[in-house]
């Protein structure tokens, strides 16, 4: 068998191969890598094709179009590759690059293509029937050149991306997956090299070198799963998520890292295992981690083909608004609004924890606390001066507790401690509470303190925390009523006294002179109704009241004059304590002589206007 002969066998046995490759890798195409690999052998299928033309032309025109199919495919050969080995070694061109790129090897395709037309690329095209085979001979134009040396910087770049990383790849598999790839390039750098020369007297040797790369790359994949672990990955994730991947083979080296995660991490290059461990760590406890001022949950999964591990994977997803939700949603849950105390609900929580353990902690305190007299400042001045009275109660405890434990809202005008600080003197922090308040006493006109009740956990065990509490309560409200006794106050009397005296008066009114907000302490309801002048606003309100036909025609400049906000401000800003005004009012069908009795609050100030209406009938 002739020279020629053989070397038109090996082009068949090579197209054959590349058609087989091209199928392999289509059947297995898992990632970007696979994407350049299959374009790398597709290229060199349609570049060895159209060889094996111009190989068996028997004229310069058939020569001349087997030389324009292979450059259909020979331009983006090393291209390629070229990327392959980038992606592969995972160094990232940016997109523009890799398109001004692909812009120049589709140009230096069209220079071919057209050659009759221009000399760019071959300046002549000469048909000789010397050297192994009748080919065409090109005169080198100056893109051909241009094109030979990026040849030559793809191939040394490709040697040199390949010889680094391996000298500084700790392991072993992936040194082995290295020195196929150096294998690979020196392949087809000896082809090229070697066609350059002009030793093969006119056959290009790229055409054999080139398949000859691709062959050991399918052995690279089929035995050292050269791109498995990566393609694993793949499949778990899209390239373009916006959540964070972070790839590990099986001996817990990065293998992959998408662009979310390097702009998390800068230094998970060279920090990786720092990063690696920390972001373990987390999905061991179930934590979340935070970037600036995003929220990401690590989400660790085992990478297995066949029933063996492959590799390790960890996703960094985006939750920054469902956990900002979620820890809203819990803190409303937990937290009382007023004071920013834990609430009832927090507190039970904690009492049911404790109530778990056999033994309470040794130093375990119950404390029981209860705001005195809120009621009457909330009917006497109002419920944003007992808003702020609970909130007052609120800063004292937790001034009192600080350090040593928490303090919950549980009630209205119930709050409660759990301490667990050793050496604290209970005693101790209830008069600290009774200081606080009383500091804060003096800058209100309203009488304010706070009674309290403890228990210790000695002699008692979990079970029995309801008894604990139990006890804490009692000595609560022992030390309020007292609190009551010693101020002289009644308090059931006093309310049976009022319900009986109110059983006289047809209207029973609460107002502030300053703001004109006003409450009903006893009100016919029919009279709550606009027919009858009810407005929200205390001078309006007895304004049109007088003038909706309720009060006497007779009576009603003088009574609008007389209960005007402004007189009544004047008439108690003297010193007088007593206000009457005598008037005709109707009464069911019928206008009845009333008197109306304005009185001020014990605590009437400039300040704190506030006065008690009444209306009786005469």
């Amino acid at each position: 068998m002739e020279t020629f002969e053989i070397l038109v066998l090996l082009q068949i046995i090579s197209i054959v191969a590349l058609i087989a490759g091209s199928v392999y890798l289509f059947t297995r195409w898992k990632g970007r890598e696979y994407s350049y690999l299959f374009l790398f052998s597709i290229a060199t299928l349609i570049n060895n094709i159209g060889y094996l033309i111009e190989m068996t032309a028997s004229d310069s025109n058939s020569a001349l179009l087997g030389t324009r199919v292979a450059y259909l495919g020979k331009v983006f050969i090393p291209f390629s590759f070229f990327l392959f080995v980038l992606q592969y070694c995972e160094i990232y061109l940016c997109r523009t690059v890799k398109l001004i790129m692909a812009a120049f090897h589709i140009f230096i395709a069209l220079l071919v293509f057209t050659c009759r037309y221009q000399k760019l690329f071959y300046t002549s095209i000469t048909y000789t029937t010397e050297g192994m085979f009748p080919h065409n001979i090109y005169g080198h134009g100056i893109m051909y050149n241009i094109y030979t040396v990026i040849l030559v910087l793809y191939l040394l770049g490709i040697l040199a991306i390949v010889i680094y990383k391996m000298l500084h790849e700790p392991r072993r598999k992936r040194r082995i997956q290295m020195h196929y790839l150096l294998v690979c390039a020196l392949c087809a750098i000896a082809g090229f090299a070697v066609f350059l020369s002009g030793v093969s007297k006119g056959y290009d040797t790229t055409s054999i070198s080139y398949m000859i790369t691709m062959v050991l790359m399918a052995v690279a994949l089929s035995r050292y799963d050269l791109l498995d672990t990566l393609a694993l990955v793949r499949d778990y994730v899209a390239d373009n998520l916006s959540a964070g991947i972070i790839a590990m083979d099986e001996d817990n080296y990065i293998i992959y890292s998408n662009q979310p995660a390097l702009e998390f991490y800068p230094n998970l290059k060279t920090e990786g295992e720092a990063v690696i461990s920390g972001l373990l760590e987390s999905c061991h406890r179930n934590e979340v981690v935070t970037i600036g001022e995003r929220v990401y949950r690590p989400e660790y999964r085992k990478l297995m083909k066949d029933g063996r591990l492959r590799g390790h994977l960890i996703v960094l997803s985006d939750i920054t608004d469902n956990y900002h939700y979620t820890m809203l949603m819990k803190k409303m849950t937990e937290t009382d609004v007023l004071t920013g105390l834990p609430n009832r609900l927090t507190f039970e929580y904690a009492i049911s924890e404790l109530r778990k353990q056999p033994v309470l902690p040794e130093n375990f305190i119950l404390f029981s606390m209860d705001v005195n007299g809120l009621k009457t400042v909330n009917d006497t001045y109002g419920h944003s001066a007992g808003d702020e009275m609970i909130c007052n109660a609120a800063e004292c405890i937790s001034k009192a507790v600080k350090g040593l434990g928490n303090c919950y809202r549980t009630g209205g005008d119930e709050f409660a401690a759990i301490l667990t600080a050793p050496n604290v003197d209970p005693k101790a922090i209830c008069e600290k509470i009774s200081r606080y308040a009383f500091e804060l006493d003096k800058d209100y006109p309203y009488s304010f303190s706070i009674s309290a009740g403890y228990c210790t956990s000695q002699g008692y065990s979990g079970l029995e925390i309801e008894q604990i509490k139990e006890e804490a309560d009692r000595m609560m409200y022992r030390n309020k009523e007292n609190f009551y006794l010693i101020n002289g106050i009644d308090r059931r009397t006093q309310s049976e006294a009022f319900e009986a005296l109110s059983e006289n008066y047809l209207k029973i009114i609460q107002a502030d002179l300053v703001t004109e907000e006003f409450k009903i302490i006893k009100m016919d309801l029919n009279e709550q109704d606009s027919g009858c002048g009810f407005t929200e606003k205390f001078s309006s309100w007895l304004y049109d009241f007088a003038r909706s036909g309720m009060v006497a025609k007779k009576d009603r400049d003088a009574f609008i004059t007389a209960t005007r906000p402004s007189n009544l401000r004047l008439h108690f800003q003297k010193g007088e304590k007593y206000f009457c005004f005598t008037y005709n009012r109707r009464v069911g069908d019928e206008y009845r002589p009333v008197i109306l009795e304005v009185i001020p609050a014990k605590n009437f100030t400039d300040a704190f206007q506030n006065v008690y209406l009444y209306v009786k009938l005469q």
